[in-house]
């Protein structure tokens, strides 16, 4: 009977041939693209940083160009797009080519995230979670969500209010009450759940699922989504401790999909569900005169709330989150911005019911919302796409093998425009100024059939959040017992989110 080891041994050599595979492909017409040197064995896989991938691949655009390739073990091919030039022609205009997802073993085989819009393959059944997507996050919809999250943004403003009595010394508290605001918008949007605190049991199950999801996404993190046998590998094996994490992962998903979507049925059977993306929808499944009725299952309906879910909380959180940031260590901007929203709302705190409608009235706040966007894009690293198994195609005289995953680098193209120098500087004045502005922060939700169709709905809620703090509040730094200021340098994560790092300030109310 052949051993583990012999497995690894076959495993090896598959691997090694092909590479020689890959590598005659490649050469047999268009040459791959650019890219450093790669290991016979290992590809480029020891050239990949623990955290924050996109600097490094930043770094190789200034020597390898606006396309690039890389390589990791058992032959496959990374394409990296450095560009918006290069996103836009092959995400968008060849978006039949390119919208499916690379299918990762740990997370799509064995954790079971395949079945989220995210990594969803492209086809019939991607394009109806879009459509349903669209039906109820579209322009139209987009104004029956506003009431929601108002609530959560006055809930956010009069906690923070108490906090600061509390602790007027500041503290990190803010953070996890951005974070909940963020929640309570999405599950009141989703679900029409009313969400007190983060201990609530769908919020802890939907929170276990996201950090789940978010490690499976790191490259490298697991050697089974290198040697895909170790797969078979039953989960009581020593080493085996990845199956384990997968079965814990399989179960926090179902229950996170289920459990809310049972509240809302339970809900609609008695005739107290409130107005939200499930209840709408499945009201307009048992219409039999709607055109829809019949196009949809219940099934599709819930995983598009869990992926929505999923989509919605961490890229808000970590936008919010930046833009606390840059007013603390740019307090010039925060006067500036708070000047713009006291002359349109008749003076600090009066702005408890702002909508999306007065975006065009504050054209300052928009400009910083935009740099808060591109100064730390809340995902640096686009999530991946792949080119079609079945066709290879040709770019600028390169070659893209066929099924290779393809990578937008954002970081790079946040980096990209008039004063290069200063692109790491946070400046909101540069969107006000022709001459110095920089792409529109737009590229950071996605490309071609994997733009992100909740895009209105996030720039809403952000934009509302936004306003409050910059009337209701003062950002401030910390001071320790004596009343000391304390000095804050803020850190972001390297993670799939790129969110900063447990930092203390105030919020102190303005009167």
């Amino acid at each position: 009977m052949p051993s583990f080891t012999d497995a690894i041994v076959v495993a090896v050599l598959v691997t090694c041939a092909a590479l020689a595979w890959n590598r005659s492909k490649a050469s047999a017409g268009a040459p791959l693209p650019p890219g450093p040197p790669r290991h016979w064995l290992l590809g480029n896989l020891k050239d990949f940083p623990r955290s924050k991938i996109w600097l490094r691949l930043s770094e190789w655009a200034d020597q390898y160009g606006p396309v690039m390739s890389l390589s990791l073990p058992g032959g496959k091919t990374i394409v990296v797009l450095q560009t918006l030039e290069a996103m836009n022609d092959l995400l968008d205009k060849r978006g039949a080519l390119y919208s499916d997802r690379p299918e990762t073993v740990m997370a799509n085989e064995l954790m079971g995230f395949s079945s989220t819009v995210t990594l969803k393959q492209d086809g019939p059944v991607l394009r109806r979670y879009r459509k349903l997507c669209r039906m109820a996050l579209g322009t139209s919809a987009a104004e029956r969500y506003e009431p929601v999250q108002q609530d959560a943004v006055t809930r956010f403003v009069n906690t923070m209010v108490e906090t600061h009595t509390r602790r007027p010394h500041g503290d990190a508290e803010f953070l996890a009450q951005i974070r909940l605001a963020a929640i309570r918008s999405i599950m009141g949007i989703v679900y029409g759940i009313q969400v007190d605190d983060a201990s609530h049991e769908h919020v802890k199950n939907a929170e276990a699922s996201i950090a789940f999801f978010a490690k499976a996404l790191q490259p490298g993190r697991y050697l089974v989504d290198i040697i895909h046998i170790l797969k078979y590998v039953p989960a009581w094996f020593p080493f085996a401790g990845f199956q384990r994490e997968a079965r814990e992962a399989r179960e926090v998903r179902e229950r996170q999909a289920e459990l809310p979507f049972r509240h809302v049925v339970e809900e609609m059977a008695t005739g107290r569900a409130p107005p939200s993306f499930v209840s709408l929808l499945l009201s307009d499944m048992s219409d039999t005169s709607s055109p829809d009725a019949e196009q949809y299952e219940p099934e599709d309906i819930k995983q598009v709330a869990r992926s929505m879910y999923n989509a919605g909380v961490d890229t808000t959180n970590s936008t919010l989150c930046s833009f606390v940031a840059a007013m603390l260590m740019h307090p010039n901007v925060q006067t500036l911005a708070q000047a713009e929203v006291d002359g349109f709302y008749g003076g600090p705190r009066k702005s408890q019911f702002a909508t999306p409608a007065d975006r065009a009235h504050l054209p300052y706040v928009n400009a910083v919302i935009n740099e808060t966007l591109r100064w730390q894009p809340a995902v640096a690293l686009g999530i991946p796409h792949r080119i079609v198994t079945t066709q290879d195609d040709v770019y600028k005289g390169y070659l893209i093998p066929r099924g290779s995953t393809i990578i937008p680098n954002i970081w790079n193209v946040s980096r990209t425009g008039p004063d290069k120098d200063t692109l790491n500087d946070f400046d909101p004045a540069r969107y006000l100024d022709d001459s110095r502005r920089p792409l529109d922060p737009s590229y950071v939700f996605g490309f071609g059939r994997r733009v992100c169709v909740g895009q209105l709905v996030a720039e809403n809620f952000i934009f509302m959040m936004v306003v409050a703090i910059l009337s209701s509040f003062t950002v401030l730094p910390a001071l320790d017992a004596d009343g000391e200021v304390v000095t804050t340098t803020v850190e972001w994560t390297g993670a799939m989110a790129n969110t900063p790092i447990e930092f203390r300030c105030r919020l102190v109310p303005r009167t």
